[in-house]
Formats: C-alpha cells, sequence, structure tokens
C-alpha cells in the first residue's frame, strides 16, 4: 500500500515473510538510472543506517537495510525501515492549526534529542522540515489530540557524514535552512 510520495521516489507499507510490517522506500526509475543519485541515495541511506547503530534513538526513525535490485533493466534503489504511523508534523499543523504549547514543546524535545544522536553519530541530516517529522499514531482528522505525542525524524535523503570533503551546492528546504545552509557554509 502507497503511504508516501516524494521527489526522489514512493514509500510503501510492506509485510515481510514473517509478519513483520515495515515502510519500503523505491527510488523513482529516472533517479535510480542515474549513476551519481543512485551512488548518494546509497550513501544517504547508510548514514541512517550508521545512526542507528552508533546511536539508535526513539525519536529516529530506524533503516535496516538499503540495497538494489534490477528491474527492466535499471538498477532500483530501495532501502528497509521502521514502519512510523501516522501523520507528519506538516499535515497535523494543515489540518488543526499549531500545536498546543505543552505539545510543541515535548515534540520539540523529542525532535531535539533525536538531532542530537544524529549529530553524535557525526551525520548531518539537512532536511528537518515540518514533512520529515512524522507524529506517531496520530491521525489529524481526529477531533481530539492524543494525550501524549511521539515524534520521529524521517529521510535522510540528503543527509551527509560530518566528514564529507565535497559540497553539493545548497542543499535542503530555504524556508528550513540555517543561515550557514543558506550561504553554502
Amino acid at each position: 500500500k502507497e503511504i508516501g510520495r516524494g521527489g526522489m521516489g514512493i514509500v510503501y507499507s510492506a509485510k515481510a515473510s514473517d509478519g513483520e510490517r515495515y515502510a519500503l522506500k523505491v527510488a523513482s526509475f529516472a533517479y535510480s538510472a542515474e549513476g551519481t543519485a543512485r551512488t548518494q541515495l546509497m550513501r544517504d541511506a547508510r548514514n541512517a543506517i550508521e545512526v542507528g547503530r552508533k546511536n539508535p534513538h526513539p525519536a529516529v526513525a530506524t533503516v535496516h537495510r538499503v540495497d538494489e535490485a534490477v528491474v527492466r533493466g535499471v538498477p532500483i534503489v530501495y532501502l528497509v525501515s521502521e514502519l512510523v504511523e501516522g501523520a507528519s508534523l506538516a499535515q497535523y499543523v494543515a489540518a488543526r492549526g499549531p500545536l498546543e504549547e505543552s505539545a510543541a514543546l515535548e515534540v520539540f524535545q523529542q525532535v531535539a534529542e533525536g538531532l542530537a544522536a544524529i549529530h553524535n553519530s557525526e551525520i548531518l541530516h539537512l532536511d528537518v522540515t515540518p514533512g520529515n517529522i512524522l507524529l506517531v499514531g496520530v491521525d489529524p482528522e481526529l477531533e481530539t489530540a492524543p494525550s501524549t505525542w511521539e515524534a520521529k525524524i524521517v529521510d535522510f535523503g540528503i543527509s551527509k557524514h560530518t566528514s564529507a570533503q565535497t559540497v553539493r551546492g545548497i542543499e535542503g528546504n530555504p524556508s528550513y535552512m540555517s543561515p550557514e545552509q543558506c550561504e553554502g557554509r
């Protein structure tokens, strides 16, 4: 079942042979066919796996595996990660408006702790936006907000290791970038 779609591909809810459910992100044909893009996607997925290996944190969705399969002669990159059921912070705010202060503080603290775990793994996420923060078990269409909030950071699509010597230009959503990122530093 398709659960999301973005610039690099489609995310599906998938069930393994043991019955366990996962998120399966499949890169688009166009993205997978281009060698540099494919290499970047594999590297970025490995960054997410490294975070889970070095500093697992409940506010960071776990990526279990990245690989590729050949479909119609084109190598397609896919990754298997923790299935997070809920709405993104962007979806919630669009449907319900801003979070109440106590909920915003709870979500912010979890995201900050998750980012600390990511940074302690020597990875820069580079795309922390409301669309990349999932609220576990939240349905924005419901009349009542949950009594507790659980946030998960997802999508390491443009992440990089802090030791990376190459700059890929300005990356991320300018509305959510630090001044240093906007200046290309």
